[in-house]
């Protein structure tokens, strides 16, 4: 067995300082509303906990807790939404687990080591990883040298070794293409955003894939390709797209700064939205900085994410997961108050 320094948690410092996880996390955040005592007991309980060791197990020696499942995350590095996170729980709890949820944010180190070395010494009997921790094989094998049952959320790479959970986005962008194909629409515009990043990419390819089977406007078919449009900001290409007596049936946004250009831009040339024009806002949020209802947002799957990871990970560590069950997929969420526009 070899000694090493012990990962403290935000819930380890807490105790040891005898202040509340909130506070420790706002001195860790350097915040300015912490008194200088409070934040002296807080730099001691983490120089204290730094400094005790943690006697790893063997493989052999490693007794996880019959139900303990834990999850982690970076709200630094990924977007977890708290319904993300309530949905997991409520899963979990159905079926007879506990859910431990941590966010790594605050360690010192986040290598997979010491991520091997915190599931061990909570004697987790399996883990949830979200990005950027599900990009990891080497935690996966760490993990699986004792047994550790593992499910990652959204690897950019799934493993056929690994099970895991991901977002369609390309069926998300066919779905929602078709919807509006099928409701008479023949000029459907895909705002382009440099750098396009993967999930957007991946349902761009989704939309081509429906309106390619459709006799419609050549617009629709490609982003935005004039030297114009990609160079100037949210409000020109807003302004070269609905300028003129001919504007696109729909928009769809990859960012909420689009979608506010847009809106602005229709009021300035008297377009109704929805009515004359659907606005579509390809989000990462469950809820849109400012609400409007005449915006139809698509957004993760997150509580049916969350559960099917949760549901998979207690498959298999019951060892009642068959290998063509690894993967599993879930189609964005399409939100919007007036339901009957994409109906």
């Amino acid at each position: 067995m070899r000694a090493i320094l012990r990962q403290a948690t935000l819930d380890d410092i807490a105790s040891v300082a005898g202040v509340s996880r909130v506070t420790v996390s706002r001195v860790l955040n350097e915040s300015p509303d912490v008194k200088e005592i409070t934040r002296q007991k807080v730099q001691m309980a983490i120089d204290a906990l730094s400094q005790q060791p943690f006697t790893k197990p063997s493989s052999d020696e490693f007794k996880p807790r019959r139900n303990l499942l834990v999850l982690l995350y970076s709200s630094t590095q990924s977007h977890t939404s708290l319904s993300f996170i309530q949905s997991a729980m409520q899963t979990a709890r159905k079926q007879g687990f506990e859910l431990h949820i941590e966010d790594v944010s605050f360690w010192s180190c986040q290598d997979a080591s010491s991520i091997t070395h915190w599931c061990i010494e909570q004697r987790a009997r399996g883990v949830v990883l979200l990005p950027p921790f599900s990009e990891s094989e080497e935690a996966m094998q760490h993990l699986a040298q004792y047994g550790i049952s593992v499910v990652h959320v959204e690897p950019k790479e799934a493993s056929e070794y690994c099970p895991h959970v991901s977002v369609d986005h390309h069926q998300a962008g066919y779905s929602l293409t078709k919807r509006l194909l099928n409701q008479g629409m023949r000029h459907i515009e895909f705002i382009e955003s440099s750098p396009m990043n993967a999930k957007n990419r991946l349902f761009y390819l989704g939309h081509l894939d429906a309106v390619r089977q459709q006799p419609i406007s050549a617009l629709s078919r490609h982003l935005p390709s004039a030297e114009f449009l990609n160079a100037n900001g949210d409000y020109q290409r807003a302004e070269c797209l609905l300028s003129g007596d001919s504007w696109p049936d729909a928009l769809i946004c990859q960012t909420y700064g689009q979608v506010l250009a847009a809106i602005h831009t229709a009021d300035k040339f008297n377009i109704v939205i929805p009515e004359q024009l659907k606005v579509i806002y390809l989000s990462e949020e469950l809820e849109l900085p400012i609400q409007d209802d005449r915006i139809i947002q698509v957004c993760s799957p997150f509580r049916s994410l969350a559960a099917g990871a949760v549901d998979l990970l207690v498959k298999r560590v019951r060892h009642k997961l068959n290998r063509h069950d690894y993967a599993q997929s879930f189609e964005p969420q399409i939100l919007t108050p007036q339901q009957e526009l994409l109906q």
